[in-house]
């Protein structure tokens, strides 16, 4: 953008050309995530418009929307990776064009901001488990949920195996406890406990790997 102001000097009208730039040209464009995962982002942009200087850098921050922590990153391409970041979690993408100045110096302009969320993961385990009541034929239990989740718990997938004959006996839950029953009395079981978060968009989340115990029914004629 150009403008042009008159001055008088000495009586004499001086043009002056003076050149401008708005800051949205300053910024970039058409960003987009080809690839988010659990813990990784890929970000990719357009250079600006019109830049005000040749392009040397961009600047590229990750801010974990709770935490406040930073992942940078600069570039002299248009796109970029961060890595280590938090499960199911926000976090806001900006973006800075650095650019050199006629008169040798550096410039850092106005940021563009996102957000985006990283996957969740499959289900943590549970923990603090508890059996209630074993009897001869079913086992009361429960458990407390993950802490953190890494996502949204859709179910607790409890199973009863046999030691012997592997026969299954198996429950799902969206609570914090169940009752495994039809059980054979007098024998060993091994007890799987896993947890089931919601996927985001058909990503992510899914059954985790399970928490193992292994204890017996009570004899016939004990109860």
């Amino acid at each position: 953008m150009a403008i042009t102001v008159g001055v008088f000097f000495h009586g004499v009208l001086l043009l002056l050309f003076v050149v401008g730039s708005h800051a949205a040209d300053q910024q970039v464009t058409s960003i987009q995530f080809p690839h988010i995962g659990t813990d990784n982002i890929m970000v990719t942009w357009r250079a600006p418009k019109q830049p005000q200087g040749e392009i040397t850098s961009y600047h590229v921050r990750a801010t974990n929307r709770d935490t406040k922590e930073q992942v940078k990153s600069e570039t002299t391409s248009t796109e970029t990776t961060f890595s280590n970041l938090t499960p199911w979690t926000w976090y806001n993408i900006s973006l800075a064009t650095e650019t050199m100045q006629l008169n040798g110096s550096s410039r850092v302009g106005e940021a563009l901001m996102k957000e985006v969320l990283t996957l969740p993961l499959a289900g943590q385990q549970v923990t603090d488990i508890k059996f209630h009541h074993i009897g001869t034929d079913s086992i009361t239990v429960s458990w407390t949920a993950p802490e953190p989740p890494h996502g949204e718990i859709k179910s607790y997938h409890v199973t009863a195996r046999k030691l012997l004959t592997k026969e299954l006996v198996k429950t799902e839950t969206t609570t914090n406890g169940t009752t495994l029953r039809n059980l054979i009395p007098n024998t060993w079981y091994t007890i799987y406990f896993q947890t089931e978060n919601m996927q985001l968009n058909g990503h992510g989340g899914g059954v985790g790997e399970a928490v193992v115990k292994t204890l017996p029914t009570e004899p016939l004629g004990k109860f």
